[in-house]
């Protein structure tokens, strides 16, 4: 790339233009439009020509879209703005200088919209404004900052309402004529609050790191006796008695409160406040909330549906046919969701915690993980019609970078050799095992995962790698057989 430290702007440098420059590409998908600016600048000015070229890219890499911008070149460097419509099926952009006389090109940028934002933010320019209504700061450096009067009274006198603003406190004071003066103190780790009454007499209180002090002349409210304290026993003593006197207070009062009320039975129709009973069968119940510790949903004596605490694996639901067990949902008590199968209880699927998904085989192993962000690990073959990726393109010397890639003592590739564009961390789950390699299990039984990296390789940017490969034996093939026929025709 042409970069000339030569010609720079705000300490920038800049691109000479004398072949075609190439910016990085960026994604567009869900863009309706984008804005590129930049600094342009010719040592004289040039007229108006194509020197831009906007091209969009379909998640294919076939071209969605080409525009091309014309604009003129001053002498100075100055700013072009260009805003481009994005076609619909655009995942990816790119922005391209072209050469139409010598110029240069600072600073360019390329954002989402249709307003050009600067290229970097001036923090230290802010704006300061003072108006008959007051004075607008970006920052005030200062040694002290004094506030007298208020809105109400704007004239009242610096004597009577006072605020000072130092670089260690804040100070508010206000003098009440006939009666005294109200002080508080702000400090680092410290509030001081203070009155001098004519009447009362003089109050203090100061809050401190851990502690907060009360002079002797200040009064309390009724019914609290700063003298007498409460110890934890006695806390606790208080709490029990309240637990035990609450007990099934709940029920109680419904009963009460049934007792008090009438049952009407009109014909088929029964209106009352409370029904306790041990077996309730009805064809139907409507209800606005029900609340019970085990729901069972019944089709035949072995046939039914439970909703409930499942077997100390939590809360959920179990599905009964022919007397087994033959599925479960249920939320776990480490917050994860899961689906069981029969009467073995193996997990199949899970929803973790961390919004991971999971596919079993069976009890000890683990299949398909699904993790959020966005990658996925299959445990063992994987087996497809075709596979479409969005392979990156590769520039470089690949039989040199290919000729390093080694093995490992067992055998494997070493990842670590691979050509730096093929190297890919791989990140998934696994399960929790002991010295032995057994799976370990939660308190309900659960296999537990953990997170893992590893060093991988990415096996589209390896294709590009290797085709680019191909290419570089074919020219030099072609190359040794230009040769071959030279030394043929001497023969």
């Amino acid at each position: 790339m042409p970069i000339d430290t030569s010609i720079q702007f705000n300490g920038h440098n800049s691109y000479r233009v004398t072949e075609t420059v190439f910016c990085d590409p960026f994604g567009v998908e869900g863009i309706a439009y984008v804005t590129h600016s930049f600094n342009a600048y010719a040592t004289s000015a040039l007229g108006a020509a194509t020197r831009a070229r906007t091209r969009f890219f379909k998640a294919d890499g076939s071209i969605a879209g080409t525009t091309d911008h014309s604009f003129t070149v001053a002498a100075i460097f100055t700013e072009v703005d260009i805003t481009v419509a994005v076609p619909a099926d655009s995942v990816l952009c790119q922005m391209s200088f072209l050469t139409s006389g010598t110029w240069w090109v600072a600073e360019p940028k390329s954002e989402e919209g249709q307003t050009a934002t600067p290229y970097n933010t001036n923090y230290q320019g802010q704006l300061s404004m003072l108006t008959p209504d007051g004075a607008y700061l970006g920052m005030l450096t200062t040694a002290q900052i004094v506030v007298a009067g208020t809105l109400a009274a704007p004239t009242e006198s610096l004597n009577t309402r006072l605020v000072t603003i130092n670089n260690n406190a804040i100070n508010l004071s206000s003098t009440v004529s006939g009666q005294g003066t109200e002080i508080t103190n702000i400090q680092a780790g410290q509030i001081t609050l203070a009155e001098v009454d004519t009447a009362h007499g003089n109050r203090l209180t100061r809050i401190e790191a851990g502690v907060i002090i009360v002079s002797g002349s200040a009064s309390y409210a009724a019914g609290y006796d700063p003298t007498s304290k409460e110890t934890p026993a006695g806390a606790q003593a208080r709490v029990d008695w309240l637990a035990n006197q609450l007990g099934d207070l709940a029920l109680d009062d419904l009963v009460m409160t049934a007792m008090t009320r009438e049952t009407i039975i009109v014909g088929g129709h029964l209106k009352t406040s409370l029904i306790d009973v041990e077996t309730l069968i009805a064809q139907m119940v409507l209800t606005n909330s029900l609340v019970a510790a085990r729901i069972m949903t019944v089709a035949g004596s072995n046939n039914y549906g439970e909703v409930g605490n499942l077997s100390g694996r939590g809360i959920g639901l179990d599905l009964i046919a022919h007397g087994v067990a033959f599925a479960s949902i249920c939320a776990l008590a480490n917050g994860s969701f899961a689906f069981y199968d029969g009467a073995a209880e193996h997990q199949r699927i899970a929803v973790q915690t961390d919004s991971s998904f999971q596919f079993w085989t069976n009890a000890e192993s683990l299949s398909l993980w699904l993790m959020p962000e966005g990658s996925a690990r299959i445990a063992n073959d994987c087996s497809a019609l075709s596979f479409t990726d969005r392979t990156i393109g590769y520039k470089g010397d690949a039989l040199t970078e290919l000729a390093s890639v080694t093995t490992d003592k067992d055998g494997m590739i070493d990842h670590t050799t691979l050509p730096e564009l093929a190297r890919k961390k791989v990140k998934g789950l696994k399960n929790k095992t002991d010295v032995g390699g057994n799976p370990i299990k939660d308190k309900d039984g659960i296999i537990t995962t953990e997170k893992f990296e590893e060093d991988g390789r990415d096996l589209g940017a390896m294709i590009s790698i290797l085709t680019v490969a191909a290419q570089q034996l074919t020219e030099i093939t072609k190359k040794q057989q230009v040769e071959i026929d030279k030394l043929t025709k001497k023969l």
